[in-house]
C-alpha cells in the first residue's frame, strides 16, 4: 500500500533529531464493497455522548422513536464487534446508551451482510466496532454525563482493564437515572366524528448495567474467554391521556375520555459466553467455536382509571373503570456457534453453522378494580408459551478474477421450527420453513483512485416474540394492543450499486423490495369507541433510492461533510382494512461542520443540520421535519480528561407526524420525544490508556425480538 506525505522539510540541525513522528488521520467515512465505516473518533457531534448519539452522526443511520434503522429501509439489527445485541426497541436503545461513544472506534453500515452473519434483519446490519490495545497494561478510567431535556438525567460509570501477557481482564459499570417528557397525540378523521388524544407521558430511567470479559491464551495457537453481562432497569412511566370526541360536521365536542395510568416495570438481562479460538498460523486460517446463554426477565404492572366526561367537561354517573394489567415475560435462549476462516492459494473461504433454541413464556393478568377490590378477569387474562428452534448452515468465498476485479458470493441455509401455544385460549399454532439467503459481491478497481462495486442479498425480518402473542395488553379500556399467532415472517431483495473515489465521494444506487411487511394496524369501533392495535402483515413495497455522500477538508482547520438520500417507495395493501396502493418521492439530507479552535485538534467544534422532506415509508406518508445540533470538545492533560458540550435537535423541530389511511378513516399520529436537550459529559482515563475489544454472545437475532 502507498502513502502519499506529500513534502517533508527539515528545519533542525539533522545530528540531533532522534525521530520523526508523522500522524495522520482517518477519514470520517470510509467505503468497502460491503459497508460504509464511519471513524467516530473524527466526529465530534458523536464525542462525549453514547452509543446511540455516535448512530446518530453516522451516515445513511437514523435514530428515532426508540426505533434504529437504515435510511429508507425496515428494521435493522445491531452488532458489537461482528456480534450481535439481541435486543430491540427501547431495550436495545437502553442496552446501547450504557456504551460511550469514546469506547468506540468505528460504526459499520452494512446494507447486504455476508453469509457468515444471521439473515434476520431485512434492511440489513449495523456493527459497532470497539477500540482495542494489544499492548501489556492496566487503566482505569471515570465517566459522567448530565443531560437536561424537559427533566434532567445522570449518568455516572467506570471500567477496569488490564492484560498481562496472555491474560486480559475487561469490566465495566454504569449507573443511570433520569426522566424524559413525551408527547403523543393521535388522531382518528372518520366522517362522523373526530377522534383526538393527547397523551402526556413522562418516562423514568434508573438502569445498572455492568460487564466482566475475561481471555486467557493457552499457547500459541489456543485462547480461551468468558463474557458475563447483564442490566437491572426500572423503565417506569406515567400517562395523563385525554380522548376528545369531535362532531365532524359542527366541530363541536361530544364527550371526552380521561385516563391516567402509571406503568411500574422491571427487567433483568443476563448473558454468558463461552468462546475458543484456534489460530492454525498459517495465512490467517482460524477456529472460532462459541456457546452462548442469555435470559431475559421482564415484568409490567400498569394501572389506570378511566372516567368519561360530557361536552360540559362533567364526569357522567358511573362511567369511572379501573383496573390493573399485570404481565410477566421470560426468555431463555441457548446457541452454538462455528465458523472457520480457511484461506487457500486463489481464494479464500469462510463457513460454519449455528443451531440456535428458544423458549418463552408469557402470563398476562386483568384485574377489574372499579370496585376497590382487585377481581380476576379471565376473559382479559392469558398464558402464552412460544418455542423456535433454528438450525442454520453457511459458505461463502472471496477471491480475484483479475488486479482490478474482485469477487465475493455466498449462501446461508437456514430451517425454522415454531410452536405457540396460548394455555388460556387452547389454541397451538405451530410453522415450519426452510429459506436460503444468497448474497454476491463484485468490486472493480477502475482507477488507482476510483471503485465501482455491485452486490445482492436477500434477507428476514421475524416477528418480535410480542407480536406473536394473542392476547391483550390494555393502554386503557377503550385502548388496547393485540398480537397474532399465525404472524409470517417478511423477506426482503436487496441490490447496491456503488461508486467511490480517494476525494471522499460515495454514491449508491440502491433498490429493495420487501414482501409480507407487517407491523400493528389501528382498528377503530367509533360506536364503542374503541381504538385496537392489532399485528397483521398487511403490506408489500419496493424501493429505488441514491444516496451520496461526500467529505471536504477545506482547510486544516475546518471541514464538511455533506449527504443525501432520494428515493421513490411503492407499497402495496395485502389488507382489506387499508388502501390499496401508496407512493411517493422522499428527500433526506444532512450537512456536518467541524471547526479546529485550538492545534492539534485539542478543542474543536461541530454543527449539524439534517432535513428529513415529506415521503413515503410502507403505507404511511410521513411530514417534513429537521434537527439542529452543535457540540463542543476539549481535551486535556494529554487527552487524559476529555470534556464534551452538546446541543441536541435546540430547534425542537424533530416530530414525527405520521400518517395511515384505512377503509373509512384516516389515523396520524404526531409525536415528540424530548430530544431538545443540552448535554455535558466529562470521561477521565488514570494510566495507560485502554481499549480492548468486546466480546458479544452468537444467539443473535433472538435476543434481537425482544420489546
Amino acid at each position: 500500500m502507498n502513502f502519499n506525505l506529500g513534502e517533508i522539510i527539515l528545519t533542525e540541525d539533522i545530528s540531533s533529531l532522534k525521530e520523526i513522528v508523522i500522524q495522520g488521520r482517518k477519514k470520517l467515512i470510509e467505503k468497502k464493497v460491503d459497508r460504509l465505516i464511519f471513524n467516530v473518533g473524527e466526529s465530534t457531534a458523536a464525542s462525549g455522548g453514547t452509543a446511540i448519539d455516535a448512530l446518530k452522526a453516522a451516515p445513511r443511520l437514523r435514530v428515532q422513536n426508540e426505533e434504529i434503522k437504515i435510511v429508507a429501509k425496515g428494521r435493522t439489527r445491531v452488532m458489537i464487534n461482528d456480534r450481535m445485541i439481541n435486543l430491540e426497541g427501547s431495550e436495545l436503545t437502553n442496552y446501547l446508551k450504557n456504551i460511550q461513544s469514546s469506547a468506540i472506534k468505528s460504526i459499520e453500515v452494512i446494507t447486504n451482510p455476508p453469509p457468515k452473519y444471521d439473515a434476520e434483519g431485512n434492511s440489513g446490519i449495523i456493527n459497532i466496532k470497539l477500540k482495542h490495545n494489544n499492548d501489556d497494561h492496566i487503566n482505569t478510567s471515570v465517566r459522567s454525563t448530565y443531560k437536561q431535556a424537559t427533566y434532567p438525567t445522570g449518568v455516572i460509570g467506570g471500567a477496569v482493564n488490564y492484560k498481562k501477557t496472555t491474560t486480559s481482564l475487561f469490566s465495566d459499570i454504569n449507573y443511570t437515572k433520569g426522566s424524559i417528557l413525551n408527547d403523543l397525540n393521535y388522531l382518528i378523521d372518520d366522517p362522523n366524528q373526530l377522534w383526538r388524544e393527547n397523551i402526556q407521558q413522562r418516562k423514568f430511567t434508573k438502569s445498572l448495567a455492568y460487564k466482566v470479559e475475561i481471555d486467557q491464551k493457552i499457547n500459541d495457537k489456543i485462547t480461551i474467554g468468558a463474557l458475563y453481562s447483564g442490566n437491572i432497569s426500572e423503565p417506569d412511566k406515567k400517562d395523563d391521556d385525554v380522548i376528545r370526541l369531535i362532531d365532524a360536521s359542527t366541530n363541536n365536542i361530544n364527550s371526552l375520555i380521561k385516563t391516567n395510568a402509571i406503568t411500574e416495570a422491571q427487567r433483568i438481562y443476563n448473558t454468558v459466553n463461552a468462546h475458543a479460538v484456534y489460530d492454525f498460523h498459517k495465512e490467517d486460517k482460524k477456529l472460532t467455536l462459541d456457546l452462548d446463554y442469555f435470559n431475559f426477565n421482564n415484568t409490567n404492572k400498569r394501572s389506570f382509571s378511566t372516567t368519561n366526561f360530557d361536552n360540559q367537561n362533567a364526569p357522567i354517573p358511573n362511567s369511572l373503570f379501573s383496573a390493573n394489567n399485570e404481565g410477566k415475560q421470560n426468555i431463555d435462549n441457548y446457541s452454538i456457534n462455528i465458523d472457520m476462516e480457511h484461506p487457500l492459494e486463489k481464494i479464500s473461504l469462510n463457513y460454519g453453522g449455528k443451531l440456535s433454541f428458544s423458549q418463552t413464556e408469557n402470563d398476562v393478568l386483568f384485574l377489574n378494580t372499579t370496585s376497590g377490590m382487585p377481581v380476576f378477569d379471565a376473559t382479559q387474562s392469558n398464558e402464552f408459551d412460544y418455542n423456535e428452534n433454528t438450525q442454520a448452515l453457511y459458505f461463502s468465498a472471496t477471491g480475484k478474477f483479475s488486479e482490478k476485479l474482485t469477487w465475493k458470493a455466498g449462501l446461508r441455509a437456514e430451517n425454522t421450527d415454531t410452536k405457540g401455544n396460548s394455555v388460556t385460549l387452547n389454541q397451538i399454532t405451530e410453522q415450519s420453513y426452510f429459506e436460503l439467503f444468497p448474497t454476491a459481491y463484485l468490486s472493480y478497481q477502475l482507477t488507482d483512485n476510483d471503485i465501482l462495486d455491485i452486490n445482492y442479498g436477500r434477507r428476514i425480518d421475524r416477528p418480535t416474540f410480542s407480536f406473536l402473542n394473542p392476547f391483550r395488553w390494555f393502554l386503557s379500556n377503550v385502548s388496547f394492543f393485540e398480537g397474532n399467532p399465525l404472524l409470517r415472517p417478511a423477506f426482503s431483495h436487496n441490490i447496491e450499486l456503488s461508486y467511490s473515489n480517494s476525494k471522499n465521494l460515495i454514491a449508491s444506487l440502491w433498490y429493495s423490495k420487501l414482501n409480507d411487511g407487517f407491523e400493528y394496524i389501528a382498528i377503530v369501533d367509533q360506536v364503542e369507541n374503541t381504538q385496537q392495535f392489532i399485528a397483521s402483515n398487511y403490506y408489500n413495497s419496493a424501493d429505488i433510492g441514491l444516496y451520496t455522500s461526500l467529505d471536504l477538508k477545506i482547510n486544516n482547520w475546518f471541514d464538511v461533510s455533506l449527504n443525501t438520500n432520494i428515493y421513490h417507495t411503492e407499497a402495496e395493501s395485502t389488507s382489506p382494512l387499508l388502501n390499496p396502493t401508496l407512493s411517493g418521492f422522499s428527500f433526506e439530507g444532512g450537512a456536518s461542520t467541524n471547526f479546529v479552535l485550538v492545534k492539534n485538534r485539542k478543542l474543536l467544534f461541530n454543527m449539524t443540520y439534517m432535513y428529513i422532506s415529506d415521503g413515503i415509508s410502507s403505507l404511511e406518508k410521513n411530514e417534513a421535519y429537521s434537527q439542529f445540533d452543535t457540540a463542543i470538545r476539549w481535551q486535556l492533560f494529554n487527552k487524559s480528561l476529555q470534556i464534551s458540550l452538546v446541543g441536541n435537535d435546540l430547534f425542537k423541530g424533530n416530530r414525527s407526524l405520521i400518517t395511515q389511511q384505512a377503509i373509512g378513516f384516516t389515523t396520524s399520529y404526531n409525536h415528540y420525544r424530548d430530544d431538545r436537550s443540552v448535554r455535558l459529559s466529562l470521561v477521565y482515563n488514570f494510566g495507560k490508556k485502554l481499549e480492548l475489544p468486546e466480546r458479544n454472545s452468537k444467539n443473535s437475532e433472538e435476543k434481537n425480538r425482544i420489546n
